[in-house]
């Protein structure tokens, strides 16, 4: 197990998740590495996205290299190119599939 995400809807509620989460990882022998903890953070980079208290957003640095990338010259250029878009963006599958059909057509 790598990455464990909690949060809840206030501070409270936060540590209440937190508390019985980490009893659940003692009592089945899990131990974790204190340096790599990091509790109670406004925010947490997660994959590709920024994840907060607003909701799930893309990082800056992943929307620049879609922004730089060169246009793709051939069909699996272009699947490469739309993962990384649809791994980012998620929760907007029809605005993806229309922003990446005119590529399909000239490939």
């Amino acid at each position: 197990m790598d990455d464990l995400l909690m949060a809840g809807t206030n501070q409270e509620d936060h540590l209440h998740t937190l508390s019985l989460v980490l009893k659940l990882l003692l009592n089945a022998g899990f131990r974790l590495n204190k340096a790599k903890c990091e509790f109670l953070q406004p925010y947490v980079g997660f994959l590709v996205h920024k994840i907060n208290g607003e909701g799930l957003h893309p990082t800056n640095d992943k929307l620049k290299a879609i922004r730089d990338a060169s246009r793709p010259k051939d069909v699996p250029t272009l699947e490469v190119l739309s993962g990384t878009h649809n791994v980012l963006f998620t929760y907007d599958l029809c605005h993806i599939a229309l922003h990446f059909l005119h590529l399909y057509t000239t490939c």
